[in-house]
Order: C-alpha cells, then sequence, then structure tokens
C-alpha cells in the first residue's frame, strides 16, 4: 500500500493530465462516431504513465 501510495504522490500531475486529455478525447470520439465505444483514447492515461516512468529513470 505504501508504494502505490508513493506512487500516486510522486506522479499526480502525470495522472491529472490523462485523466483530463482522456476526458476531452473521449467526448471528442462520441461526438465523431455518434455512439460510445471503447478506443484508442482509453490509452491515454496508460501512455502518460509510462512515459512519467520512463522519464524518472
Amino acid at each position: 500500500m505504501k508504494t502505490v501510495k508513493k506512487y500516486l504522490l510522486n506522479n499526480w500531475p502525470w495522472l491529472t493530465i490523462g485523466v483530463l486529455l482522456t476526458a476531452v478525447s473521449v467526448k471528442m470520439a462520441h461526438i465523431e462516431r455518434g455512439y460510445v465505444a471503447y478506443g484508442g483514447e482509453w490509452l491515454i492515461i496508460p501512455l502518460i504513465l509510462t512515459i512519467a516512468v520512463v522519464m524518472n529513470r
């Protein structure tokens, strides 16, 4: 539990950016498609967290 808490505290800016970008891209995809679907826009958060981990090494 401590490692998860530490990870979240260290990466909260990246998580915030990822959540905001995901929300915007999901809305845009819904407008474009006309229906709710699960596509690549949901990979924004894992992609940003992966970039953050690589940058911190």
